[in-house]
């Protein structure tokens, strides 16, 4: 009878250990479930208004199409998950936005319960409210890596404030794979960890997922681009910040590589510039009170989250332009750092304290809803607009084996053309000549692209064909129209050219 009074002590026991090693994720799901769904319905009215396709996004696309120029500089993560939703959904660009939509809603699970393990029940569901933001679901109907990266990220946060290292670490690699920032939380769980529990083991088994993720992401990139490199933008450290073409007509972008000397006299000019950007940009995607809260709570209370301002100091650094989307990372460590701020006060003002901000969350929220509808990428004016309806104008009249040479594949995409070539910084000989060992069958010229990125090319808008002989014959031109910034499509008679005669 003993023994079996033991026995089922033993089993209670272990029941109960179970329920505490898992219970992290019971916190409230019946109340933070609605919060997610309604920012999933949201999210999916807004990417029914959406009709466009992000430059970006035609590359992560496409990225498995199996040429190389439909990689561009991106990871394989995004495009894994893109890939795996074109299995159940025949739309690729459906299946691109769902992507980001759906885990968009669902990382408020994880960041609810990381809310909920660091303050009270009440302070983690008002932030996880607080996390619904306008700019956030924009980027959640649009065709970024931003979101999916940061799925990942939050879970791998809360996992790590739960003192589970290897998950914490497999998830931030994960998100590695998406963004290569991911890299720096996965190697700073680690080196924490360390520091604090000083065990050797589970830091060799954190370092063994790290280096096997590494391992993955290096062996893709030169599988894919015949380069050993553990980042997909490792040698793109170029420091440009063009805001307006019409300013920049006189740039002359050169194929020679920058020495060491230039490139450390460019980063220390546009560093700078580039940060103060960037800050500009966390402050509108988080509003400014969110921004200065979350700030001094998190001075109050420095912890794992500072691996964002790690990551903050290294984003000015990568080779893209400074966009709004790069201040997303930010808004949820600086809700994070608004919860130490109310936690800070004391009961007796806590329910006046946290109507106060609920308040300033409310007034946030409507400050932002201008950035839904997303103007840029719905009005005729917009830089890429010309691009879309141009192609879709051509698709059909444009063979789907054509092998189209432009500086992005935007036209590419939307006419449907399955080949696509960069065009080289060169001259006009140059580029035909490319165009003939590439095998290239049309010739695309965006006035905008062409006037700041190729100025070499400058003649081949404004210049009728016959200045180049037999070799080009005009296919598209609206140049003339004015109804933006103007398209000429050459198409490349490849059986006149003289090859190196040129």
């Amino acid at each position: 009878m003993l023994t079996k009074e033991k026995s089922i002590a033993k089993e209670k026991q272990s029941k109960s250990k179970l329920f505490k090693r898992f219970g992290m994720l019971h916190r409230s799901p019946h109340l933070v479930i609605p919060i997610i769904l309604v920012n999933f319905i949201i999210s999916l009215y807004f990417l029914n208004q959406q009709s466009m396709v992000t430059f970006d996004g035609t590359y992560y696309i496409r990225y498995f199409n199996g040429d190389y120029p439909w990689m561009g500089p991106f990871p394989f993560g995004y495009p894994l998950f893109i890939s795996f939703f074109k299995l159940f959904i025949s739309d690729e660009v459906m299946a691109a936005r769902l992507v980001t939509a759906m885990l968009g809603s669902a990382l408020l699970y994880p960041l609810s319960q990381v809310f909920m393990r660091l303050f009270s029940e009440k302070i983690g569901l008002l932030l996880a409210i607080a996390a619904i933001n306008p700019v956030v679901i924009r980027y959640s109907t649009l065709t970024f890596s931003d979101l999916p990266y940061l799925f990942f990220l939050m879970f791998s946060m809360w996992m790590f404030l739960e003192k589970k290292l290897l998950p914490a670490v497999m998830l931030a690699s994960v998100s590695y794979l998406i963004r290569p920032e991911g890299l720096i939380f996965a190697a700073g769980y680690t080196i924490i960890f360390f520091i604090k529990e000083r065990d050797w083991r589970v830091m060799l088994y954190a370092c063994s997922i790290i280096l096997s993720l590494m391992l993955v992401f290096a062996v893709e990139n030169y599988s894919r681009k015949g380069v050993w490199s553990i980042s997909s933008k490792a040698s793109n450290i170029k420091l440009y910040d063009i805001k307006d073409w019409r300013k920049s007509e006189e740039l002359k972008f050169s194929d020679r590589e920058p020495t060491k000397t230039e490139i450390a006299q460019n980063v220390l000019k546009q560093y700078p510039k580039r940060l103060m950007v960037l800050l500009n940009h966390i402050k509108t995607s988080s509003t400014w009170p969110i921004a200065i809260i979350g700030l001094i709570g998190l001075i109050w209370r420095p912890n794992v989250f500072w691996l964002f301002f790690v990551q903050l100091l290294m984003t000015p650094l990568s080779g893209a332009n400074m966009s709004l989307r790069y201040g997303l990372p930010y808004f949820y460590p600086l809700l994070v750092g608004c919860g130490f701020f109310l936690k800070s006060f004391n009961k007796h003002i806590d329910m006046k304290l946290t109507t106060a901000f609920a308040a300033v969350v409310g007034v946030a929220f409507l400050f932002n809803l201008k950035y839904l509808r997303q103007p840029e990428l719905t009005t005729p004016d917009n830089k890429f607009f010309e691009l879309k309806e141009v192609g879709l104008h051509l698709k059909g009249k444009i063979p789907e084996d054509a092998v189209i040479m432009d500086r992005k594949p935007y036209f590419a995409f939307y006419s449907k053309g399955s080949k696509y070539v960069s065009i080289p910084t060169a001259s006009i000989n140059e580029v035909i000549k490319t165009s003939l060992s590439d095998n290239v069958d049309y010739l695309v010229l965006s006035e905008r692209i062409v006037k700041i990125f190729r100025p070499k090319l400058i003649p081949l808008l404004n210049i009728r064909e016959q200045n180049f002989g037999p070799y080009l014959t005009t296919f598209y031109d609206d140049t003339k129209q004015r109804k933006g910034y103007g398209i000429r499509i050459y198409k490349i008679n490849k059986d006149k050219l003289p090859g190196s005669s040129l």
